[in-house]
């Protein structure tokens, strides 16, 4: 083979090793990758802006609830109280019902007799104070580490009597009331026997040791929330039977209006009769000088007093007509501005 030939075929194989390599070479376009580059920066800049809104809506709703809104001028929380509710907070409502049902003994002619007074609860939980009708005669005021148990006449809401609680503080109430700790065994919506939505939760039995109902033993304590606002409207505790004619059978407080907003200063001022007593009792706890007093002549205006209404029913019937309750409720919010002017 000759030196040309050798080298000629040489040629040949390098162009066509050229020519492959070529075909497997891919031309990078230096424009076109920097558009890919400028797509991925504008989804990856999309993407965060979409989740930075994600996270200040759900911030701000979580803000709402908590804190609630303003409500013609007075700031009403609203709270979610499908999970983890607790009456550990600020709410009042000036116009309620207190409902006491005895019943006779179980049997085939056992009867329910049930007699109902007005009550209102006032709380102001960061201060740890309540102020609570409890019955037609008692009215409640509870602070941090003492209750004023006040009695008053039926009809006027004149003092009658005031006995001081020195082991009885805001907390073991709200314990002894058996709403400490709050359960909820049901996923729906309830309705109750007010067409009120609610959540449906039980409270602790064990722990109920009421004033007003002496050596009763309870074994059901119901308590409502409303499904909109998250406040309690009220709750029902169930006693054992003694095995007596008219035994305690159940205790009942409802509030439809019960707002969760801080209550008026003035509904906590301790009744005038109660001074005494306080002073003779405030070395032993303290220094309260902060308290405010309420004048004698003022406390009647405070209980306007529902007449109780006796009848036989079964549990759950109503009373009032639509044009009673309104006419009940329109009567006591008039006494409440007359005394505290709101």
């Amino acid at each position: 083979m000759s030196e040309s030939s050798f080298g000629g075929g040489s040629g040949s194989l390098k162009e066509e090793n050229d020519e492959e390599y070529d075909e497997n070479v891919e031309e990078i376009d230096t424009a076109d990758c920097s558009q890919r580059l400028t797509r991925i920066l504008i989804q990856f800049g999309l993407s965060l802006f979409v989740l930075g809104c994600m996270a200040g809506a759900l911030v701000w709703s979580f803000n709402n609830g908590e804190k609630g809104t303003d409500n013609g001028g007075k700031h009403e929380n609203h709270r979610d109280a499908s999970v983890n509710f607790t009456i550990f907070v600020d709410q009042w409502a000036m116009a309620g019902t207190c409902t006491v049902t005895t019943k006779s003994p179980d049997g085939p002619n056992n009867k329910e007799n049930s007699q109902e007074y007005e009550s209102f609860w006032y709380q102001d939980d960061k201060h740890k104070r309540i102020v609570h009708r409890i019955d037609d005669k008692h009215t409640l005021y509870v602070r941090e580490n003492f209750t004023f148990n006040v009695e008053q006449e039926e009809i006027d809401g004149e003092v009658q009597h005031c006995a001081y609680e020195g082991n009885l503080g805001y907390d073991l109430y709200i314990e002894r009331s058996g709403l400490t700790n709050l359960i909820k065994h049901y996923s729906d919506i309830e309705k109750t026997k007010n067409h009120a939505q609610v959540y449906v939760y039980e409270g602790d039995p064990s722990k109920v040791s009421l004033l007003n109902y002496g050596d009763a033993v309870a074994f059901l304590i119901t308590a409502y929330a409303d499904s909109s606002s998250g406040a309690l409207l009220g709750w029902e505790t169930y006693f054992e039977s003694d095995g007596t004619d008219n035994h305690l059978y159940m205790a009942a407080y409802w509030y439809d209006e019960m707002s969760l907003s801080t209550p008026d200063e003035t509904v906590f001022s301790i009744p005038k009769e109660c001074q005494t007593i306080f002073q003779m009792q405030s070395p032993s706890f303290g220094d309260f000088s902060s308290i405010q007093w309420k004048e004698p002549s003022l406390s009647s205006l405070h209980t306007n007093r529902l007449h109780p209404r006796k009848k036989h029913r079964s549990h759950g019937a109503k009373w009032r007509t639509k044009q009673e309750e309104k006419k009940r409720k329109t009567k006591h919010r008039t006494h409440h501005r007359q005394y505290y002017g709101n």
